[in-house]
């Protein structure tokens, strides 16, 4: 079966390809777009140690950070934490309780030069390892954390 070389047919034509071409540029676009989306969520604004949490997915799709919901407005952090292993740009590695080793955490903890660094309006300080009664296994900076809490 042959087809008709009618001008309308060719015009037809002409249009249907347009469309095919415009659906493929539209759907390339889209997946651009979404691909963008999805690279922003994961990697753009990604939780810093330190901030605040609801869940541990808040803090890391990866699961390897967790939230730490037993500090006001949570924390997100890394437990159990050794010398060097907490990201370096933001944080160091403190240990808790480290004269009674069955009880001894480490936690990865927010880097910080003064109070404003901090969550300040929730009760957070810049505070040295020593404040806490506590050891950074990292080099001797300070972090955010919250003060002991002083009886009358």
């Amino acid at each position: 079966m042959a087809f008709p070389k009618t001008s309308s047919f060719r015009r037809r034509l002409a249009i249907g390809r347009v469309l095919v071409y415009a659906r493929a540029i539209v759907l390339r676009n889209t997946l651009l777009f979404a691909a963008i989306c999805a690279f922003s969520a994961l990697y753009g604004c990604s939780p810093q140690i330190g901030d605040d949490c609801t869940s541990s997915i808040r803090c890391d799709l990866n699961n390897t950070r967790i939230c730490d919901l037993s500090l006001p407005e949570g924390y997100c952090t890394i437990a159990n934490c050794e010398a060097t292993s907490c990201p370096q740009d933001e944080s160091l590695c403190i240990e808790f309780f480290s004269e009674e080793p069955r009880r001894a955490q480490s936690y990865c903890m927010a880097r910080c030069e003064v109070d404003s660094d901090c969550r300040d309006d929730v009760g957070y300080r810049c505070l040295s390892a020593s404040d806490l009664d506590a050891v950074s296994l990292d080099e001797d900076v300070k972090f955010c954390a919250l003060p002991r809490a002083t009886t009358p």
